[in-house]
């Protein structure tokens, strides 16, 4: 997988910030999340060239940690 700008490095200790805070926004009552989008930019599927949309499978793949 691709690491774009300050986050392209320390994975381990990028990953902790971001989990800790996305689990404070999900204790908040009326937050959602559209999954579906959030790496639309910054994965590694090439979305504009690809001959169908990626599968559920392939995005978790490409996003897992």
């Amino acid at each position: 997988m691709r690491r774009h700008g300050p986050y392209a490095h320390d994975k381990a200790e990028h990953y902790a910030t971001w989990k800790a805070a996305l689990a404070r926004v999900a204790e908040r009552p009326n937050v959602v999340c559209k999954v579906g989008g959030i790496m639309g930019r910054g994965a590694a599927f090439d979305y504009l060239h690809a001959e169908r949309p990626p599968t559920s499978a392939e995005l978790t793949e490409i996003w897992r940690p």
